[in-house]
C-alpha cells in the first residue's frame, strides 16, 4: 500500500479518535470510555474507503468517506482505534502496510513497518460492530458556509466556558433582511455567562432557537478545522448537519438536538 494511503487511513481514525475526547472542568482533554465514538468496519470499495460511526447515546452519527484509496476492495474490522494510532505512533513517516487474511479470506491483521519497527495489528470480529442509522431526507431552514475564521472563533468561544457542555443557536434577520445565525455559549439561565458569536447565511422565516451539546460541537470543529470547505445545516426540528471537505476527504455529521433543557 502507498505511504498516502497509510496516512490517510491514519488520519481518518484519527478525526474520529478526536470526536471521542471530552474536556474536564479545567478544560484539559481527557479520553472517557462512555464518550468513545462507536465505528463501523472501514470498507474499501472501488478505491474509496468508507468509515460509518456514532456517538453511544446515538445522538451524532455520520460517515467519512476518502477517494483515490489506492487498496483492492477490502473490509477491515478495526475496532479500537485509539490502540491502533497509539501503535502508528512509534513508527516513522516512512510507513508500509500490509494484511494478512483468514482461511475465509477476510482480514485478520494489518502489518506496519518502517525502518526500525514492525507492528501487528490484529484485527476484530465483524460480529462486534454496531449497525448505524441512517437520516432521512430533511428541509434545512439554514445553511451556513463556515470559514476557517468561523470555525477557530467558536472554538475559541467553547474552551472560554469549558465548563459548561451547553450551546444554543438561533436564527434572526436584521433590518436589512439579512438573515444571521448567533451561537450562543452557555447554560439556559440569565444569570450565567454566556459568549455569542454570529455568523451571516441562508435563512428562512422559520424561528429556530435549539440546544445543542457544545463539547461534541467543538470536538467535530477541532476534528475538521484544516479543511478546505465546511457548511452547517440547521433543521428547525433539531437537527444539525456539518460537513467538511478536502482534497481526499469529505464527513458528515447529524447531531440532534440536547432532550434535558428548555428554552
Amino acid at each position: 500500500m502507498q505511504l498516502k494511503s497509510i496516512s490517510i487511513l491514519i488520519l481518518s481514525v484519527s478525526i474520529l479518535t478526536s470526536c471521542g475526547r471530552n474536556n474536564n472542568s479545567s478544560g484539559k482533554e481527557e479520553n472517557t470510555t462512555t464518550d468513545e465514538i462507536e465505528i463501523t468496519q472501514p470498507v474499501i470499495k472501488d478505491k474509496t474507503l468508507t468509515i460509518d460511526f456514532m456517538s453511544p447515546e446515538k445522538d451524532m452519527i455520520g460517515n467519512i468517506k476518502v477517494k483515490d484509496f489506492d487498496m483492492e476492495d477490502i473490509e477491515l474490522p478495526i475496532f479500537d482505534t485509539k490502540k491502533l494510532i497509539n501503535l502508528i505512533k512509534i513508527c516513522a513517516e516512512d510507513l508500509t502496510l500490509g494484511i494478512e487474511r483468514n482461511n475465509q479470506n477476510k482480514a485478520h491483521k494489518l502489518y506496519i513497518q518502517d525502518d526500525v519497527y514492525e507492528v501487528i495489528y490484529t484485527l476484530s470480529d465483524p460480529m462486534l460492530f454496531s449497525k448505524v442509522g441512517s437520516v432521512k431526507d430533511v428541509e434545512w431552514n439554514t445553511t451556513l458556509d463556515l470559514s476557517s475564521e468561523d470555525i477557530n472563533n467558536m472554538i475559541k468561544a467553547k474552551n472560554a466556558l469549558s465548563d459548561v457542555d451547553n450551546m444554543i443557536i438561533e436564527s434572526q434577520h436584521d433590518l436589512s433582511g439579512e438573515g444571521m445565525c448567533n451561537f450562543i455559549f452557555g447554560d439556559n439561565s440569565d444569570y450565567n455567562n454566556k459568549i455569542t458569536y454570529s455568523i451571516k447565511g441562508k435563512i428562512d422565516n422559520s424561528v429556530i432557537r435549539i440546544s445543542f451539546n457544545s463539547d461534541q460541537f467543538k470536538n467535530i470543529l477541532s476534528a475538521n478545522k484544516d479543511s478546505s470547505s465546511a457548511f452547517l445545516k440547521i433543521n428547525k426540528e433539531g437537527l444539525m448537519s456539518l460537513e467538511f471537505s478536502s482534497p481526499d476527504m469529505t464527513s458528515y455529521y447529524f447531531m440532534v438536538k440536547k432532550s434535558d433543557t428548555n428554552l
